[in-house]
């Protein structure tokens, strides 16, 4: 996994296609920030043309690999793929001393030490699920939710939602506070071998569980079980799934209210996985009408958070989220939704209380009939 494919990065034509819709090259303007540039940069570097510089590195881990330049590019170049593989050769080769201290981001190594840790990227020491409203200690069930990072440390109102979706659903559910991060952040910044560990821990914490289903509120967290964990650790003994195709065959007690809200389509679930409808049939059932924004499912613009952007190149992150923002004010909906905690944490952010930013779940519960 580790090793870059020359021949992928060598079907680059240099068209320049991927300037028309990347998300970094709207707000950095030169080639070196964009796929067609990136892609130059990184053959010099394995025909030995160049060596790895700040240049370089800022250019390989500034993506936020949100793949719309591979929806754009004609030649289908697996542009996401060699990012994260080259960010992992990078980081493999780049161990002493001197050389490591000048080029390698100093935030993701923290990030990979708290991971390893403490079992999340923001150095935690808290219990998993200190922060969540659970009913009842379950040590086993059918369903195994998995909050999440995120979910759990930084936006517990969508993980208690999630659980109330699920009660309300009679689901026999189950968390557990072994829970570790997926490693998401691990492998989109290139450290394999230590994602490779999380992806055991956590295999053997759901396998434990005896869980037929795990299912997630976080889209990053579901791509990396369902593309990078069989890559990882083989094939998995369960089902993947995310909560909007989960709750699509429940038949969840909903009140309607006529509402306009927009819709964001996180990378990971949308592009990544091609999970575009569940998100909107769900909000639909609560009554509301959602009004797109100009670039929606397939074409949907990235929150600029991604990919281990927002924590190493924090403004340009922010540029990229307020313009994801702007958009969706033009629609006049006054809520936007989305079905990732990072991407409404980072959206709640760049709107600057613009906008009600909520994920899809948090937006369910508002809306499940209360008991009478």
């Amino acid at each position: 996994m580790e090793e870059v494919d020359v021949h992928q990065l060598y079907k680059c034509m240099r068209c320049g296609e991927c300037r028309f819709v990347c998300p970094v090259f709207e707000t950095e303007r030169w080639d070196t920030f964009v796929s067609r540039g990136r892609m130059i940069a990184l053959r010099g570097l394995v025909e030995g043309k160049i060596k790895p510089n700040k240049r370089l590195i800022d250019a390989l881990f500034s993506c936020t690999t949100c793949k719309e330049c591979e929806n754009a590019c004609s030649a289908g170049v697996n542009v996401v793929d060699i990012i994260e593989r080259s960010r992992a050769y990078i980081n493999s080769i780049l161990r002493d001393g001197e050389v490591r201290d000048l080029l390698m981001i100093d935030v993701h190594e923290k990030i990979a030490e708290n991971v390893i840790k403490y079992g999340n990227p923001f150095g935690e020491e808290a219990e998993r699920h200190s922060m969540l409203e659970i009913s009842g200690k379950k040590e086993f069930g059918d369903v195994f939710y998995f909050t999440g990072c995120m979910a759990a440390y930084r936006t517990p109102e969508i993980a208690n939602s999630t659980i109330k979706l699920l009660e309300a659903s009679d689901v026999n559910y189950f968390l557990s506070q072994e829970e570790k991060c997926c490693g998401s952040v691990l492998i989109r910044t290139g450290r394999i071998k230590e994602a490779k560990e999380m992806a055991k821990r956590n295999l053997e914490i759901v396998k434990k569980s005896g869980a037929k289903t795990v299912v997630f509120t976080c889209a990053g967290c579901y791509r990396t079980f369902k593309e990078d964990y069989p890559k990882l650790v083989g094939e998995l003994p369960f089902e993947v799934i995310h909560i909007t195709e989960f709750l699509l065959s429940k038949d969840l007690p909903l009140q309607k209210e006529e509402k306009a809200v927009t819709y964001h389509d996180p990378c990971h679930l949308g592009r990544h996985l091609g999970i575009y409808e569940p998100p909107r049939e769900l909000i639909r059932r609560t009554g509301a009408k959602i009004v797109e924004m100009k670039n929606n499912k397939v074409n949907a613009k990235c929150c600029g958070a991604g990919g281990g952007v927002r924590s190493a190149f924090k403004e340009l992150s922010e540029a990229i989220g307020k313009r994801r923002v702007e958009e969706a004010l033009k629609t006049s909906a006054k809520i936007l939704l989305s079905a990732c905690p990072f991407c409404v944490y980072h959206l709640r952010e760049c709107s600057n209380g613009e906008l009600e930013v909520k994920d899809i779940s948090t937006y369910l519960t508002e809306h499940l009939k209360k008991n009478e």
